[in-house]
């Protein structure tokens, strides 16, 4: 995917069409026109003709799908392709509109376009579907779906649907389509035994009766609705059949709930026989695909349904074919710790010679990890060889119920992760944690993220992580504590658009003043790269009987050749205690040693219990770098204003303390000076690709300016690009 030489914005796929960061000051809820000569004189009222892009949340096993291919595999780059034609409606007056090669939809006929008016900014309550018809199906023009046994008719019938929805004129928006039928899939193999393939074996068709193939659609949400009575629907042949099996064949079926069962009819050929099964009970969804493993038997027909509820609009994974790019999949909390103990078992993939520490794993579906009360984390460590070092993709589902109680050093989802190098890192992007409750002790060194433990030589894109994380190092002896809500030691790796709302607990009860304990919202500890990432939760505390303390809203120590840029914490209390010599404690960061810029905090931060140096305050605790700027911190430093005690003074242009600052003006600094960072390795979201998250790194250009952005209505700044799964 091509960069620009700042970083592009993401979203993820189960967000709105629209970036959080859309700007609509001067919005006006005028109406398109539908002629650009509508002036009383007759002269055009407009010559911008509305035009828009689109995508569509498309099954497939390799990136995009076309109209014409859809649920075939291999699929083509475009969601939408030259000459896909779609219907548009605005105030019920359809136009067909076309894609271009631009990679956007235009009218058909330029002489009928809707036309933006002088001034407008927005269009309301547009909606638009494919395959174009002149108007929704209706009851005396239904929709119909019965043949869809060619490739052209099996994509007519797999009706799409996008709106009602806004479109913007400047930024220009896009429309989102999503599929508004339920796909029947049935992989087909004969028993083996009552059953025994021949020569020239082959499932030649199957029928599926007692579904409806008429429908109605509702406009306010592309509700598709049967009517009249049941008919056959001729199903299409897959190109793409799973290992085992002789032949897959797919159905559009209209969402409904069985009532009377549907029945398959499956006619094969040598023998040239026809079965007859029937699937009893369950439901048609719409946007969801229903896979169904058929054996065909003498005397029986067995069908299984899988175990797998996958939302065909988030990507469809076939069984055994994982995207291309990919090779594992994984969809269920036993897949998942499946995987993990091939990671920390050096085992490979299946049969296959792919190490699984090295292994591109592509998350299919929300998992639940209720159940497991003390997750092993991928990459445990026992031994030199199962650190993770390939990419896992979480592609925007959630992971919930983290739990780990015990355990090696290196503690998160991930243990410890190392890429090959840093021209071949390792990638995690697209992970949601939910729930996540961690809580432990350890008699040596602890690194502990809701993430990861430790990164190096790695990319972290587009995560987040809600709940809490407690450590407790109880040995009395030479060791560290690293806690953080995202990683725990960030050593060399790249984080960034990432977001937490993390309670961060950690303890040393280490006997020496020569070890540390750290603790930050996103990184115990950064020596790597921290941009555009944002934490929240109440507390980040780091407490310890002898060692030096470092709490952070961000991060609680940085040193080498880090830098952070364009990051924000909204932590309320930020606690470094230490029973020895040095607390340090800031909003941003604790003990702040290499590039901190464009950044600001909200939390109140205290140092104390130290004999020697308590330091705190509402951006840093201690500044040795003397390379911040531009930065604001609107909590109290060691209860004494902004500055505190830290040795970070204000200026009044670049290092605010204001307890009463805005977030417009937080954006006006922010605003005031742009830095530049190039070779910023990082991943892409695209929502027309599937999966709309990336795991090929790319390098650009980070702007400290552009990632900030400021919505006048709601009064608020947000970094763009941030995942916008809510955080509980």
């Amino acid at each position: 995917m091509k960069t620009s030489t700042y970083t592009r914005f993401r979203r993820l796929a189960h967000s709105a069409a629209h970036s959080a960061a859309l700007v609509l000051a001067a919005a006006l809820l005028a109406t398109a026109c539908t002629d650009p000569a509508d002036l009383a004189d007759g002269s055009p009222a407009s010559t911008d003709a509305l035009s828009f892009g689109a995508s569509l949340l498309a099954p497939g096993n390799s990136g995009k799908h076309t109209a014409d291919t859809r649920a075939t595999a291999p699929v083509t780059k475009d969601a939408f392709t030259t000459d896909d034609r779609i219907a548009v409606s605005i105030d019920n007056q359809v136009k067909p509109y076309v894609y271009g090669t631009d990679l956007r939809f235009t009218a058909t006929d330029p002489d009928n376009s809707f036309y933006w008016t002088p001034g407008q900014q927005r269009q309301d309550g547009v909606i638009a579907w494919y395959p174009y018809s002149d108007a929704l199906p209706s009851t005396s023009s239904p929709l119909n779906i019965s043949r869809q046994d060619t490739d052209a008719a099996f994509a007519a019938a797999d009706f799409l649907f996008a709106g009602p929805a806004t479109l913007t004129r400047n930024p220009s928006s896009a429309l989102t389509f999503s599929h508004r039928t339920a796909l029947l899939r049935l992989n087909i193999k004969a028993d083996g035994k009552t059953v025994v393939p021949s020569q020239g074996f082959d499932v030649t068709g199957v029928d599926v009766k007692g579904t409806p193939v008429d429908a109605t659609i509702d406009p306010t949400d592309g509700t598709l609705t049967g009517i009249g009575n049941t008919a056959v629907i001729y199903t299409h042949r897959c190109a793409a059949t799973p290992d085992g099996y002789t032949a897959t064949y797919e159905a559009q079926i209209i969402p409904h709930t069985i009532s009377s069962g549907t029945s398959l009819i499956i006619h094969t050929t040598n023998p040239d026989k026809t079965y007859n099964g029937i699937i009893l009970s369950g439901s048609y969804e719409a946007g969801h695909i229903h896979t169904y493993n058929i054996t065909l038997g003498n005397d029986r027909v067995s069908i299984t349904p899988t175990d797998k509820d996958l939302s065909w609009n988030d990507g469809d994974i076939r069984p055994g074919l994982p995207p291309t790019g990919y090779d594992l999949t994984v969809s269920t909390a036993k897949e998942l710790k499946a995987f993990a103990d091939a990671v920390n078992n050096g085992s490979t993939i299946g049969t296959s010679s792919i190490e699984a520490r090295s292994a591109r794993v592509l998350q299919t579906a929300d998992i639940d990890l209720t159940g497991i009360d003390d997750w092993t984390p991928i990459g445990n460590v026992t031994s030199s060889y199962n650190y993770f070092q390939g990419s896992y993709n979480g592609n925007g589902y959630t992971i919930s119920n983290l739990k780990i109680k015990s355990g090696e050093s290196y503690m998160g989802l991930f243990g410890l992760v190392i890429g090959e190098s840093s021209s071949t890192p390792a990638v995690l992007t697209g992970i949601h944690l939910r729930n996540v409750d961690i809580d432990v002790s350890h008699n040596s060194n602890i690194s502990c993220g809701a993430i990861a433990g430790t990164v190096s030589d790695a990319v972290i894109t587009f995560c987040s992580a809600q709940g809490e994380i407690k450590t407790d190092m109880n040995l009395q002896g030479q060791a560290y504590n690293d806690s953080g809500g995202i990683i725990a030691d960030n050593s060399g790796g790249t984080i960034s658009y990432c977001r937490a709302d993390v309670k961060v607990t950690a303890f040393s009860d280490s006997n020496t003043t020569s070890v540390e304990c750290n603790a930050g919202g996103i990184a115990g500890i950064n020596t790597g790269t921290i941009l555009a990432c944002e934490a929240s939760g109440s507390k980040v505390s780091a407490k310890a009987s002898s060692a030096k303390t470092q709490a952070g809203g961000i991060a609680g120590k940085t040193s080498g050749g880090n830098y952070i840029a364009s990051c924000a914490s909204e932590v309320g209390k930020i606690i470094a205690n230490s029973g020895g010599h040095e607390a340090y404690a800031g909003g941003v960061v604790g003990l702040q040693s290499g590039v901190l810029y464009s950044s600001y905090a909200r939390g109140d931060a205290t140092a104390v219990g130290a004999s020697t140096i308590n330091m705190a305050g509402a951006i840093v605790g201690d500044n040795s770098s003397n390379d911040t700027d531009l930065c604001i911190g609107t909590g109290a430093g060691a209860g004494t204003g902004g500055q505190g005690t830290s040795d970070l003074p204000p200026s009044s242009d670049s290092i605010l303390y204001d307890a009463d600052a805005t977030d417009e003006e937080i954006y006006n600094l922010m605003q005031s000076k742009d830095f530049e960072k190039q070779d910023i390795p990082t991943t892409t979201y695209d929502a027309t690709c599937f999966p709309a998250y990336g795991i090929e790194v790319t390098k650009v250009t980070f702007s400290s300016k552009g990632a900030w952005s400021y919505d006048p209505a709601s009064g608020k700044i947000r970094i763009r690009g941030l995942p916008s799964v809510p955080l509980p």
